[in-house]
Formats: structure tokens, C-alpha cells, sequence
């Protein structure tokens, strides 16, 4: 999940009052309205319906050709957007996660919005590559509507815990990307390899941890958002091995 922490951005959800913001691009007075931040709560909401259909029927489709028509969906929703952010149809200020605008606006969509939102090619590639490769290995051990679902919760939940985290220590940050939900299902991934091999199954995914402690260090990439992920990822993967195993 990348970060962006631009001083056009901070300072605008501070001195934003609904109605305009006087800032300076380029040596330009320019004047950001409100709506520049938002698509809209009721719009929103309306987007992201349309976004569901489109993965269900991608997902349908693809059942019909693959053992993991989930994950084709879930990726087929995350290009759309990506071009649609790049087409310049939709934006980063509109979709991203940030704890200000959640807070002062009530625009909760953004921690759902936020999760499949990337701005340039090499994020959603790198994205896009992990979640094929962990998705299509747990989709086609959990099944595509126990996977389904536990992808949305960790979206939704590790979402939540991200946020709450992020609105104490970074609360002007933007946050997008699925990487934190991708961490989400390595999570599963380990508690179920773990219930049948025991630590054994940590030596599978060590690089993958050693590549999570190292990205702390990076003010680009989103820790808190990882972790939040692979510690909801973990619980999730539990219940699961708890329920069904």
C-alpha cells in the first residue's frame, strides 16, 4: 500500500472549509473545491455497487476456465480502476484512504475505495502479480466463496485497524493499494500451513517476511497498513483452520 504525503494535500484537508481552497501549483493561485476530494458518499456507494457487479460477473465467467475465478475478478476490478485513475475519470484525492477526510467528511467508502486504487504501473504490477500468486494457491484451498469472503473481511476489518492506527500517528497520510490485504492472505496462508506443518510453514514465506520487517524503513510504503493486514490475515486464517479443519 503506497503513501502519499504531499504538502498540497496536507495543507488542503487543513484549511478546507466545504467551500474552496486557495493554494499555489507552479506559481499559480489555484482553486480546489470540495469536490476535487470527494465522488460524493451517495455516488460513491453507487461506484462501488457497480465495481461488485462487475467482479461477480467476472468471477462467473472465469469459473468456467480456471480454479480461481475470484482472484481473475478481484484483479480484472483493480485494473479498471487503475485505468480509470489514469484516464483521469476518477483520482487518488478521490479514492484515497486518509484519516482527515474520513474523520471531518464521514467518507467512510475510502477504506473500502482506498484498497483497490493504484496510480502508477509499476504499484499494480507488483500488486497485482502477489495477489495471483497467493490468491490462486488459498482460493483453490479455501474454496472461492469462503476465499471471497475472506478477502472482504480483511479488507474491511484490516482496513478499520489501519485506520485507527494511522488517525493517531499519521493522520494526513493518503494510503491506496491492495498490498495491505495481500499481506492479509499471506496471513491466512501461514496460520493454515502452520495447523498442518507447524513452523515448518514459516520457512515458506520467510523471504516474504523478511521483505515486510525491511519495508518499516521505506517512508514510501504503508508498514502500518501491512501489518494491520497480516495480523487481521492471521486471525482470519485461525478461525478458518478453527471452523473447517
Amino acid at each position: 500500500m503506497s503513501l502519499d504525503d504531499r504538502d498540497w494535500y496536507r495543507d488542503a484537508i487543513k484549511r478546507q472549509d466545504d467551500k474552496q481552497i486557495r493554494t499555489s501549483t507552479a506559481g499559480m493561485d489555484k482553486t480546489l473545491l470540495f469536490t476535487d476530494y470527494s465522488v460524493g458518499n451517495v455516488k460513491a456507494v453507487g461506484i462501488m455497487a457497480l465495481f461488485f457487479i462487475f467482479f461477480t460477473a467476472i468471477t462467473y465467467v472465469a469459473e468456467h476456465y480456471v480454479y480461481y475465478p475470484a482472484t481473475i475478478g478481484l484483479i480484472s476490478v483493480n485494473i479498471m480502476i487503475f485505468a480509470l485513475v489514469n484516464i483521469h475519470k476518477m483520482s487518488v484525492k478521490q479514492l484515497g484512504v486518509s484519516c482527515a477526510l474520513v474523520k471531518k467528511y464521514k467518507q467512510y467508502y475510502r477504506i473500502i475505495s482506498s484498497e483497490f486504487t493504484h496510480e502508477n504501473a509499476m504499484h499494480i504490477v507488483c500488486n497485482m502479480y502477489s495477489l495471483y500468486n497467493i490468491g490462486s494457491v488459498l482460493e483453490r484451498i479455501l474454496g472461492t466463496e469462503l476465499y471471497t469472503a475472506a478477502y472482504f473481511f480483511i479488507a474491511i476489518t484490516g482496513g478499520i485497524l489501519s485506520f485507527i492506527i494511522h488517525r493517531k500517528y499519521q493522520p494526513y497520510v493518503i494510503s491506496i493499494g491492495a498490498s495491505g490485504i495481500i499481506c492479509g492472505l499471506l496471513g491466512v496462508y501461514i496460520a493454515i500451513a502452520f495447523h498442518f506443518t507447524g513452523f515448518r510453514a514459516l520457512l515458506s514465506v520467510a523471504q516474504s517476511i523478511v521483505l515486510l520487517i525491511l519495508m518499516v524503513f521505506s517512508k514510501h510504503i504503508d508498514s502500518i497498513g501491512h501489518f494491520s493486514g497480516l495480523a487481521t490475515g492471521i486471525i482470519t486464517g485461525v478461525a478458518v483452520v478453527y471452523l473447517f479443519y
